[in-house]
């Protein structure tokens, strides 16, 4: 399992960053050994100069040379560096342990950067950043809200049986409904929220309670792209029948996110207030999957 380290200059102080940092510690420690180190920031005053700024960099360089592990590879996260895609940057980094880098650092600079030499040493990579569609923002800008689409594969054929609207609704900047957040049914023809919102504890929302928007009958957009690249995409791993893929809309179109094997399997499409029929999904999965 390869090590990973995230070094960071600087400490985080908002309780919601320190609450995602935990919930990706959680998720990634399936993947990888993975260390998080803050180092100290050097203080400066309101108006430094650029010979102290340059001067206070040298400073946390030191720090960080320290810190760095011979025989690793350094990736610096910096403005300047080559901006990359969550795929292009896996593959970079299986090359690097393919190479034999035993421990991989990613550097993050403080408020005014990094030393020159660090970015040097450094790989400079950017990830991609996800800038969610001015629609989806007024929902809830602060988390990227996503659309759980569920596909089932039968016969050949790609079917999407569900789909929800997941958004945040808690100091923490994602939309889990395992995070605080809450979730509302699109309806499939018209890619409208088919009805109000709910979250793990059912507590049923009409109006996002911290956008003031109103939930149902909302346009997604960009909804017919949604549900083709999505029945597209089930075809690609077809050893796996059920998926839920999780999308994000941006001003250009859909974007991916993440595939499911478990999709909702706990929550979303069994939760009774927003099944007034009291019948559920099962009849829709029993029309696509044989013997059900």
């Amino acid at each position: 399992m390869q090590k990973i380290t995230v070094l960071c200059v600087g400490k985080l102080k908002e309780a919601f960053y320190e609450q995602a940092v935990k919930e990706y510690e959680k998720r990634l420690s399936r993947c990888c050994k993975l260390e998080l180190l803050e180092l100290p920031e050097q203080r400066l005053g309101d108006e430094p100069s650029e010979a102290e700024i340059r001067q206070a960099l040298k400073k946390e360089a030191a720090l960080v040379e320290q810190r760095l592990s011979k025989g690793g590879a350094l990736i610096a996260m910096c403005i300047e560096g080559q901006e990359m895609s969550s795929v292009a940057l896996s593959q970079k980094m299986q090359q690097l342990a393919a190479r034999g880098a035993s421990q991989l650092t990613f550097l993050i600079g403080s408020s005014f950067g990094l030393d020159e030499d660090l970015k040097k040493k450094g790989a400079d990579v950017i990830e991609e950043v996800v800038i969610q569609h001015p629609d989806m923002n007024r929902i809830n800008p602060g988390s990227v809200n996503t659309i759980r689409v569920y596909t089932v594969l039968s016969d050949g054929v790609s079917n999407v049986v569900y789909a929800c609207i997941r958004m945040g609704n808690s100091d923490r900047p994602v939309d889990n409904i395992n995070a605080g957040g809450m979730y509302s049914p699109i309806d499939l023809e018209t890619g409208k929220i088919a009805c109000a919102a709910c979250d793990k504890q059912r507590i049923v929302y009409e109006r996002h309670p911290r956008s003031g928007c109103l939930l149902k009958g909302y346009q997604i957009p960009y909804w017919d792209k949604v549900m083709d690249i999505c029945r597209e995409a089930a075809h690609k791993v077809p050893q796996m029948g059920y998926i839920g893929w999780d999308v994000a809309i941006t001003k250009d179109g859909p974007l991916f996110i993440e595939a499911n094997n478990m999709p909702g399997h706990d929550a979303f499409p069994q939760m009774p207030l927003q099944a007034p029929d009291k019948i559920g999904i099962l009849p829709v999965f029993q029309k696509y999957i044989k013997g059900l």
